[in-house]
């Protein structure tokens, strides 16, 4: 999931989180929306029914770079 960075691959990692459900997966979705600096990082971090220490690093990360406006353009 880390590498469905780049514009053309949103909307394939967009499919991904529709089809998959578990703790890992669900933890690189919330950091690869992160990655856009995209409100869906939250949203798909308060879909998660488990939590970790990754997912809430990745939904820390998603502040930080909100905070500082370092997000990509979509």
């Amino acid at each position: 999931m880390f590498s469905l960075t780049r514009r053309s691959e949103f909307e394939l990692g967009r499919q991904v989180h529709c089809s998959l459900d578990n703790l890992i997966v669900e933890s690189s979705l919330v950091y690869f929306y992160t990655q856009w600096g995209v409100t869906s990082s939250l949203r798909a971090f308060d879909m998660m029914e488990e939590k970790d220490v990754i997912s809430w690093a990745a939904v820390l990360l998603y502040q930080l770079v909100r905070e500082k406006g370092m997000g990509r353009k979509l």
